[in-house]
């Protein structure tokens, strides 16, 4: 009686933990997080390099000589630059499909479930 109760309370209690983690993973991994909503909300000289990782979900996908620091998300590609002070001083956004017509860089592909889930937990 003891053991079948202590299982039902195992059994209950990771079903609880496992809707927990799938609601987490709908909620803060699946949304795309490069968007012209959050990329909109990028102010020039006063957003920081840490006020943009919180708003496009994370490090740049690429980093290039320049300077410059790419996010690619499923639909939009934005590139900034920031100042010695961590301030962005310029920015810009484009829809990936055509960026990835027109360039010359090798631009990595929109991140993978996995990856987006991996990079939310900061692995």
């Amino acid at each position: 009686m003891r053991n079948r109760r202590l299982l039902w309370c195992l059994g209950a209690g990771f079903l609880l933990a496992a809707a927990g983690f799938a609601v987490f993973v709908v909620v803060h991994v699946l949304p795309d997080r490069v968007t012209p909503e959050n990329i909109e909300r990028i102010k020039v000289g006063v957003t920081t390099e840490e006020e943009v990782r919180a708003l496009l979900g994370g490090p740049p996908d690429l980093d290039s000589i320049g300077g410059t620091q790419v996010w690619v998300g499923e639909r939009w590609i934005v590139s900034l630059n920031f100042d010695a002070g961590g301030r962005v001083v310029q920015w810009g956004y484009a829809e990936a499909a055509y960026t990835r017509a027109v360039s010359d860089l090798p631009l990595p592909e929109p991140p993978t479930f996995w990856q987006k889930l991996r990079r939310s937990l900061g692995w």
